[in-house]
């Protein structure tokens, strides 16, 4: 495609990466559900896990550019797929140890805290899920004390938000707040945001993604099923 003065872009592809660091990384994730990814390089969908089976979404290297003047461009790839994974969690590569892939003191992200973690070979090791497992555990500890405390204050359960009836069923306890929350309920949970939305309804009122339905009713991002 020529530009306004007719003359034709030369880009040019540099690899700028060592050897062996060109490769995708996993993103593990051991929510039971599926996550919504948005990143600058993209969207998809991080898909939830299966009990103790995490759920995992190849992130490929980044690219960047760099422009040289007179219409010529080189697109760089100089960002690991470990680096972007990180960066699709919320985490700051400077601020995590490297030999473990985990934040250093004081840096997190909900998404860590939630149990998406990147793993630092090819494949998560038990001890990885483990303690992703774990924090998983913890942060639903605490979605059902906000949701205890909701609760408490306005005795509406309708008014508890919907991840700490999600953290509710992931620790298997019950509370007189989540009636309602299982089938028969009168509102489910977007596929893309996890804010509650009417039942078949076709696009979210609050991310704005279309959403589409299996022959079972449950709902997905229809996006993700047309990339």
């Amino acid at each position: 495609m020529s530009d306004q003065y007719g003359s034709t872009p030369q880009v040019s592809v540099w690899n700028a990466l060592p050897p062996g660091y060109d490769k995708p990384k996993k993103l593990c994730s051991m929510v039971p559900w599926d996550l919504y990814v948005s990143h600058y390089t993209g969207q998809g969908v991080l898909p939830g896990a299966k009990g103790d089976v995490p759920g995992f979404l190849m992130v490929q290297p980044g690219e960047d550019r760099k422009d040289f003047g007179n219409n010529n461009y080189a697109v760089v790839r100089c960002y690991t797929g470990n680096t972007m994974a990180l960066d699709i969690m919320g985490l700051d590569p400077k601020f995590v140890d490297e030999k473990t892939n985990t934040p250093k003191e004081g840096k997190t992200s909900s998404w860590w805290e939630m149990g998406v973690f990147v793993p630092v070979g090819e494949e998560p090791t038990p001890a990885e899920i483990k303690a992703a497992q774990a924090r998983l555990h913890a942060w639903a500890r605490k979605q059902v004390e906000i949701g205890d405390m909701e609760f408490g204050s306005r005795k509406n359960a309708a008014l508890v938000p919907s991840l700490a009836k999600k953290a509710a069923q992931i620790l298997r306890i019950e509370r007189e707040w989540m009636l309602g929350t299982v089938e028969g309920s009168q509102m489910i949970d977007c596929p893309c945001c996890q804010n509650r939305i009417k039942p078949k309804a076709k696009k979210c009122m609050h991310c704005s993604e279309l959403i589409g339905y299996d022959k079972e009713g449950h709902a997905y991002w229809a996006k993700a099923q047309t990339a």
